[in-house]
């Protein structure tokens, strides 16, 4: 396998193999692989612990015209959390300073649609003004519900509550 080629259904791409497999199941070493966008940079998104929890922290900050890598962050963090068990991934969702795009919007609807079943819990931080109403429409649409929160450590603390 050409570790420096994309993944077809996302456009990831992955920089370190797993043992001496050729198959990668993202379920099985998401702790493990360092994963990149096409143009070399590191995806954002990561798992994270805050008070001795997991928290798969969905980080989708400063997204400012960058569509394609707004795309594949989600497409990565979609991928990751469809894998585990229902119902065993707490979700810490950062949309700061990334616009509220219709475009946007339809990307982060259907992430919400495939990985409600994973997800307990949801907090997202950075929703202010009209994002409010976009993120209401999101949950209502997608079933998933979403907790709103100004802060990091707040949206944190209650995930792990």
């Amino acid at each position: 396998m050409n570790l420096n080629a994309p993944c077809p259904p996302c456009g990831f791409l992955f920089t370190q193999r797993h043992g001496d497999t050729e198959k990668w199941n993202l379920y099985r070493i998401e702790k493990t692989v360092s994963v990149k966008y096409q143009d070399g940079e590191l995806m954002k998104s990561k798992w994270i612990q805050h008070k001795g929890q997991d928290i798969f922290f969905a980080d989708y900050s400063n997204f400012t015209g960058q569509y394609d890598l707004l795309k594949a962050e989600i497409g990565f963090v979609t991928s990751i959390v469809v894998g585990r068990p229902k119902d065993s991934v707490p979700l810490l969702v950062d949309v700061r300073n990334t616009p509220g795009t219709p475009e946007n919007v339809d990307l982060l609807k259907a992430s919400a649609v495939a990985c409600k079943p994973h997800v307990p819990k949801t907090a997202v931080v950075g929703v202010t003004g009209y994002r409010r109403m976009i993120m209401r429409t999101i949950s209502k649409l997608s079933g998933m519900p979403l907790m709103s929160f100004d802060a990091l450590d707040e949206a944190k603390d209650w995930l792990v509550l």
